[in-house]
């Protein structure tokens, strides 16, 4: 049945969409379901009238557009998968550095307690930011409402600040103790005193993404969630926004990595140079009485130094690593270079921040990993969290069964004497009517 073609008029349906919108939402073929259109000039948008045919239009052409893009598509799948595995390692490895930490009196020292609140700022960002920024991702879509809108975007760069600053934080405190060990003595007191002033400075830094944060329905719809948008509507495109963002890799990434590198480097020269003083010279040993035994000592002393110093490092290439991509990205973002790529289709815009997302992401779940092969200590902690999650499991094994045992030997006590009090009335029956018949 052919339809025939709406004619203009009052009441009929009024829709704006840009020059990307219509093409993206109509394939090129507007005209077909609006009939009317009115140029402006001025802001390069187009005015769709129709009456009834909106219906076949939102049905036939608007619906399949919006689930070719908010439905994940076979690669977004795979990334769906790959997230979940870094949402469970980070979680059950950050959680298992937290009870090593804490259960083992000589595991808290200075440097643990700042690896214990980098475990804490990687718990954080996995559980609260991780789930919905992968809906958001796959589905282009905020479901959450405004003041998650607002919440989870803050908490995702809370979490960045505190595992940055901590690394900071540590990177100093090794040079204090190596290079300073009498200018700066490190204690549990001051490192509890520095982690509080870390969580502070970071709940401060993003707070003007609480007032700009908001969401945003779709232009040429508000009938449906679909393609509702959570960003800086406030200021989105203002200077403000790119003086903002660029502020802000400078101050949770670019100064925080030169500080640290300057300090490890340092503090590298220190431990391979063999810079005298380190540890006593050849002349010093010989004539020292017990020169073997303090020899010994230093040298042990600064093996173990060196490993947790190779450690250190690795975890911050890594982080840098990781967050490099997504730092790049949202920099790039904000400037008219950017608009081409985000105009240009999905794939070119959608898969990169996919994958950076990932990786700052993984790097919670890392960091456990090279704790666990890096570290004598971690590791030996974590064998014994491990055997006593199977000794409580075995424990629990052995009382169920010893509780089916014993309710089945009740059951049986209270079938045998039940069978026995039967045979015994039987008896007593029959005999008292044997006597009864004689």
């Amino acid at each position: 049945m052919a339809m025939e073609g709406p004619s203009c008029g009052p009441g009929n349906v009024n829709v704006r969409l840009n020059a990307t919108q219509a093409a993206n939402f109509t394939d090129g073929n507007s005209t077909s379901f609006f009939p009317c259109i009115e140029s402006n000039a001025s802001t390069g948008d187009y005015d769709y009238s129709a009456n009834y045919d909106w219906d076949y239009y939102f049905y036939n052409v608007y619906l399949p557009k919006v689930k070719s893009w908010v439905f994940p598509v076979p690669h977004e799948w795979v990334l769906i998968a790959a997230y979940f595995v870094v949402f469970l390692l980070a979680l059950f490895g950050n959680t298992l550095v937290c009870y090593a930490v804490l259960r083992n009196q000589q595991m808290r020292t200075v440097t643990n307690y700042y690896i214990l609140n980098l475990s804490v700022a990687d718990i954080l960002v996995s559980v609260v930011c991780l789930p919905v920024t992968v809906v958001f991702d796959t589905s282009e879509t905020w479901f959450f409402g405004e003041v998650a809108c607002k919440i989870i975007p803050y908490f995702q760069v809370v979490s960045m600040s505190v595992s940055v600053l901590t690394l900071c934080a540590i990177a100093v405190d090794r040079y204090f103790a190596i290079c300073k060990p009498l200018m700066f003595k490190s204690t549990a007191k001051r490192a509890v005193t520095v982690i509080c002033s870390i969580w502070v400075t970071s709940f401060m830094i993003p707070i003007p993404q609480i007032v700009v944060y908001g969401t945003e329905p779709p232009r040429f719809t508000s009938l449906f969630v679909y393609l509702t948008k959570c960003y800086e509507v406030d200021w989105f495109g203002t200077i403000q926004q790119k003086v903002y963002h660029v502020a802000l890799v400078m101050i949770v990434y670019v100064i925080p990595l030169v500080l640290v590198t300057v300090a490890y480097l340092l503090v590298c020269r220190q431990l391979w140079a063999r810079i005298p003083g380190s540890y006593e010279s050849a002349d010093t040993k010989s004539t020292a009485p017990n020169g073997s035994s303090s020899t010994k000592a230093a040298e042990s002393q600064l093996k173990s130094r060196r490993k947790v110093a190779k450690m250190l490092i690795i975890v911050v290439i890594i982080f840098a690593v990781c967050y490099l991509p997504l730092h790049l990205l949202n920099i790039m973002r904000q400037f008219p270079v950017f608009e081409n790529v985000t105009h240009s289709g999905r794939k070119s815009f959608h898969i990169p921040f996919l994958v950076a997302h990932w990786l700052a992401f993984a790097n919670s779940a890392v960091n456990p990993i090279i704790y666990n092969f890096l570290s004598a200590k971690f590791r030996k902690e974590f064998q014994a969290a491990f055997n006593c999650c199977c000794c409580c499991v075995s424990a629990r094994r052995r009382k169920r069964r010893r509780h089916r045992y014993q309710s089945s030997m009740n059951s049986s006590s209270v079938t045998n004497s039940r069978t026995y009090t039967e045979h015994i009335n039987l008896s007593t029956i029959k005999t008292s009517n044997s006597l009864y018949n004689s």
